[in-house]
């Protein structure tokens, strides 16, 4: 808030996202396909028309981008993004993308920002948790420890 130019620091904020950004690597994933880890992990419900399966060669082999907008309590929205396996180098893994944003005009105020930046984590929080429960104990944080 500070960081706002004077001419600004009244002018009230169009909008406030947070976004988290996850990757299921192999080792979460296993031997299952991106369809049977939406299904069986992540608990989405997924099938093709009869019409569709007719015609696949290999049903393991589709690759599925899921994108959802919900609209939340409290005026908030979630963007919920998942694309099938993505390599990155030398890892691969299934990128799943949260955003939760503001539906309304926000004031400058820190504690209306604030708000809207706890409601937005609780969100992402619960969403994530219920999403991973049947994969909670192979979890854990990558990278170098804070």
């Amino acid at each position: 808030m500070k960081a706002r130019h004077d001419a600004e620091k009244l002018q009230p904020f169009f909008s406030a996202n947070v976004m988290y950004v996850d990757v299921f690597e192999e080792s979460i994933i296993g031997e299952r396909s991106v369809p049977q880890f939406l299904k069986d992990v992540l608990g989405f419900g997924l099938s093709l028309p009869a019409v569709m399966r007719e015609q696949v060669s290999n049903e393991d082999q589709i690759d599925i981008q899921l994108s959802l907008k919900l609209p939340l309590q409290d005026e908030l929205e979630m963007r919920l993004s998942i694309d099938g396996k993505t390599v990155w180098g030398d890892k691969r893994g299934i990128p799943m993308r949260m955003i939760v944003s503001s539906r309304r005009i926000l004031s400058p105020e820190l504690k209306d920002i604030s708000a809207v930046f706890e409601a937005s984590h609780l969100a992402i929080r619960h969403t994530f948790v219920g999403l991973t429960e049947r994969i909670h104990s192979k979890m854990g944080p990558i990278g170098e420890e804070l």
